[in-house]
């Protein structure tokens, strides 16, 4: 298993505690992207995880970004 397929699985698992822990409400977490910002500035990783499962979990991104680094 490469680094990508860790980090996705890790958010993965993250949605799934924040949601057992009632941090997040029920709901599938929808498909997402995880890159190499272009800038090495901006981190290793980014993710629009948070972005994309806004409308299901009808919450502002941030607090779900909150919510799986968290968890």
């Amino acid at each position: 298993m490469d680094v990508k397929e860790q980090l996705t699985q890790a958010i993965n698992d993250a949605v799934k505690a924040a949601q057992a822990a009632g941090v997040l409400p029920e709901g599938e977490l929808p498909s997402f992207v995880l890159e190499v910002p272009p800038k090495k500035e901006l981190g290793d990783f980014a993710t629009n995880a948070a972005m994309q499962s806004a409308r299901v979990f009808r919450k502002k991104p941030r607090d779900i970004a909150e919510a799986i680094t968290g968890h």
